[in-house]
């Protein structure tokens, strides 16, 4: 989300000269934003947009960008769900779930599955060739989840602040107190 925007962007084709237009268009996207926020992002996005980016030879430096992970925030700052208990899960839908009245994400695995994955090999890799409505559905409600999460909790606007009174870069790093 950007302000309040919505966009998706999606590949033309799948094959190289696709991916490369859109991991230059996710550059010109992120390069107008200070921060870009992932649920998980450090174990995944982050890796994963470096990588094929190195591969596909788009000019990408992922240390101009301040990378915030979403999840790191929440286990910072909010390990405990509502009624006072340790959530035993910190996946997106179990935090959902917890703190979101119930809301859960898109059950992905079982709406695959009405549509003919027989539960063999890669279910994402599965929904890309042949659902690709579902990975867009999949992914805004993930977007909205974390548009809810922070509207409900704060968390990044605390971070934010924090790192702006104390003078540190806004990423995964700034979370944790330098001894």
């Amino acid at each position: 989300s950007s302000e309040g925007g919505r966009g998706h962007v999606r590949l033309d084709a799948r094959d190289d000269r696709a991916e490369r237009a859109l991991l230059q268009k996710f550059v010109r996207l992120a390069h107008r934003h200070d921060v870009i926020l992932a649920w998980n992002g450090e174990r995944f996005d982050d890796r994963v947009v470096a990588g094929r980016a190195e591969h596909l030879d788009v000019p990408f430096d992922p240390e101009l960008y301040h990378w915030l992970d979403h999840l790191k925030l929440f286990k910072r700052y909010f390990a405990r769900s509502e009624d006072g208990a340790v959530t035993s899960s910190f996946a997106l839908d179990s935090i959902a779930e917890a703190f979101l009245d119930g809301e859960l994400k898109v059950p992905v695995e079982r709406l695959a599955r009405e549509r003919g994955w027989d539960g063999v090999g890669d279910l994402f890799a599965w929904i890309w060739e042949r659902a690709p409505d579902l990975l867009k559905v999949y992914n805004n409600v993930d977007v909205e989840i974390m548009e809810r999460l922070e509207a409900k909790t704060g968390f990044v606007a605390l971070h934010l602040a924090l790192c702006r009174l104390c003078r540190v870069l806004p990423n995964s790093r700034s979370q944790y107190p330098m001894t």
